[in-house]
């Protein structure tokens, strides 16, 4: 069983998982939203705890605005976890070009 990190719970994010929650091979182990009252012990609200304890999560699903992904796909380049983000990836070249230079410098991801 695959353990997921979810970045993002709007229309996207809750549609990831639904499917996450349908399918017997991931378990949905974390999930960032903005904002929110915690009822749940796996929805966090806070970045640095979302990504605390990043061994337990086989990989990450960013599905939150764009303005937020250069951040989390950084974290998740670091700590070099497969992930999936929802498009656009960045919000610009600047940016894309960053992620390519990291990943070629960490040498996980071919490019």
């Amino acid at each position: 069983m695959q353990n997921i990190g979810l970045i993002g719970l709007g229309r996207m994010g809750a549609r990831y998982k639904l499917a996450i929650d349908k399918n017997e091979h991931f378990n949905l182990s974390k999930i960032l939203k903005k904002k929110q009252k915690i009822t749940n012990k796996k929805i966090y609200i806070n970045k640095k705890k979302f990504f605390k304890k990043k061994d337990l999560i086989d990989a990450y699903i960013v599905a939150s605005p764009i303005e937020t992904h250069y951040d989390y796909i950084k974290e998740i380049i670091k700590i070099k976890k497969p992930l999936i983000v929802e498009k656009p990836i960045v919000k610009n070249a600047d940016e894309l070009l960053k992620f390519v230079n990291l990943t070629k410098k960490l040498k996980k991801y071919p490019l």
